[in-house]
């Protein structure tokens, strides 16, 4: 992958598309230049949206924990034997050791994990195989509005929705108890016997 600075020099005539993400402005120096050329811009979560439309999607979402989340899956199916693709916030050390980018790897598999992002509202973008939904607090939105998104998204799941049943404003989402997971929680993945040891955290698994 070639780098540039943002100064407009890695935007030309030749460029097929120009992917933004939200934090980039109208006013960003590349943007102006995508727009002098003719360059057609698209949103990062709608070229994201029509990666997931190839592939059997696993969308993580909620207002925090995604990428620990995402990258936890990514991990557990490599170590089972069962490859993954794999789209992030945050780069996973592991990747990186191996020379790669750290937020994204493509597998020879139907599947795909992803962070699926509500800051922006393009949550309601994605039309995942399997949702999860970890959490809704007040962070770049207000609570009313990130309801409405996650029902979006809960309408727009094709198949398992899975939510945490220790969070309020999650298990509200609830298709079936015994898909969700919790802390000391009465659902299919229960969580109990917490203990912490500097970074490390064990903790029995229920299922």
């Amino acid at each position: 992958i070639d780098t540039f600075p943002q100064d407009g020099s890695g935007i030309s005539i030749d460029t097929e598309v120009f992917v933004v993400s939200t934090a980039i402005e109208e006013s960003n120096v590349e943007y102006q230049k995508a727009l002098k050329l003719k360059i057609p811009i698209v949103h990062r979560a709608d070229l994201l949206a029509a990666i997931c439309r190839t592939k059997r999607t696993i969308a993580v979402s909620g207002t925090s924990g995604k990428s620990t989340t995402s990258a936890m899956i990514y991990h557990i199916m490599e170590q089972a034997g069962k490859p993954i693709s794999f789209i992030g916030g945050a780069g996973l050390v592991a990747l990186q050791e191996n020379g790669k980018i750290g937020n994204a790897i493509a597998a020879d598999s139907d599947w795909l994990v992803i962070e699926a992002d509500e800051s922006d509202g393009s949550l309601v973008k994605y039309e995942p195989e399997i949702g999860i939904i970890l959490n809704i607090d007040k962070d770049h939105k207000e609570i009313s509005e990130l309801e409405d998104i996650f029902a979006t998204f809960k309408k727009n799941t094709k198949g398992k929705l899975i939510v945490n049943q220790s969070h309020a404003r999650t298990k509200i989402f609830s298709e079936s108890i015994d898909d969700d997971f919790g802390i000391e929680a009465n659902c299919g993945f229960n969580a109990t016997d917490f203990s912490k040891k500097g970074l490390k955290l064990d903790l029995r698994l229920i299922l």
